[in-house]
């Protein structure tokens, strides 16, 4: 992954992640105080399906918070891995603190 995908997943996924988690917060928000849709002539059958409908906007607010999320992880890591490498390989080539491997008894 080069700079610049990086920088478009930045770019894309932080804005998404700043929505889902507003669209969580208020879905949160309409749950904890008492905010679902109630009327009390509505059936209930169509209680069932207003509630329904208002858990399943949580729902995939929430699956996309995580998707978004992820993609920020993704590339803000694959930028520090990138970084890394060389100095990882170079310490495992070099170090003295190697375990060695026990020997096979004849």
């Amino acid at each position: 992954m080069n700079r610049r995908d990086r920088w478009i997943l930045i770019l894309v996924g932080v804005p998404g992640l700043t929505g889902c988690l507003l669209a969580v917060a208020d879905f949160l928000w309409r749950v904890f105080t008492n905010g679902l849709p109630f009327h009390p002539r509505l059936s209930a059958q169509e209680h069932y399906q207003a509630v329904g409908s208002a858990y399943s906007s949580g729902f995939v607010a929430g699956f996309f918070l995580c998707f978004f999320l992820v993609v920020v992880i993704l590339a803000v890591f694959a930028a520090r891995s990138r970084q890394r490498a060389p100095q990882l390989v170079e310490d495992a080539r070099w170090s003295r603190h190697t375990p060695s491997l026990p020997k096979r008894p004849a």
